[in-house]
């Protein structure tokens, strides 16, 4: 299967994780083996969020598993939204 998660800042430009490469020139993900339970994969490790950065909102990560033919959503695909510095 394959992993895909997808940076959106809302300006039309994404970034593919596990390489942040940027669409629409690249994108990018991580291929995994299916096993039975649950499995936790890091993508965004511990940071602290640096000073003076100003503000930005509708920042999101979008998240999904795809078959590796890649025709077909796996489970179910799911979004994060969030802001910073509001």
């Amino acid at each position: 299967m394959e992993l895909f998660i997808v940076l959106d800042i809302g300006t039309g430009d994404y970034w593919f994780w596990p390489r942040w490469l940027h669409y629409p020139s690249d994108i990018d993900s991580q291929r995994f083996e299916a096993t039975p339970g649950w499995r936790v994969i890091v993508a965004i490790p511990p940071f602290t969020w640096p000073d003076g950065v100003g503000e930005y909102s509708g920042i999101s990560f979008t998240a999904a598993v795809l078959n590796p033919s890649l025709t077909t959503v796996l489970g179910r695909m799911d979004t994060w939204t969030f802001s910073y510095g509001l």
